[in-house]
């Protein structure tokens, strides 16, 4: 998933002007398939609806850290949110690719901080062998 936000990203930033890297419901593919790998213990229990604005659309997806902090991605609130992050696409390939907080947030912003900083992590940090 890493790399299909990388070639979004690059889309993006060197595609033709009709292009915008990624569809509102592609990033929020990549983020309901890429955030199960992010931990983030110190939110245990805390939930998020994140919403991604696309040129023509709009995509949103939730997601709650379980009782050790591991993410889990779905398609309708878990209960009750902790925390709202919505941002353009440009924002969210920024935060994924690139590590820069550009994605609003609202409510527990270290939650979704934590979050998207974990999943940069464990997306582009090599593995021990």
């Amino acid at each position: 998933m890493g790399l299909v936000a990388a070639i979004g990203h690059w889309r993006l930033h060197h595609g033709t002007a009709d292009d915008a890297g990624l569809t509102a419901a592609e990033m929020a593919t990549v983020l309901r398939a890429s955030l199960p790998l992010a931990e983030v213990p110190a939110h245990a229990g805390k939930a998020l609806q994140i919403r991604i604005s696309g040129e023509e659309e709009e995509a949103e997806l939730w997601v709650r850290a379980d009782g050790r902090g591991h993410i889990e991605a779905f398609d309708a609130a878990p209960g009750q949110l902790d925390a709202f992050a919505t941002g353009d696409l440009e924002a969210w390939l920024a935060a994924i690719v690139d590590d820069e907080p550009l994605v609003p947030a609202s409510g527990d912003e270290g939650f979704v901080r934590d979050c998207l900083a974990s999943l940069h992590q464990r997306l582009w940090t090599p593995s021990p062998s």
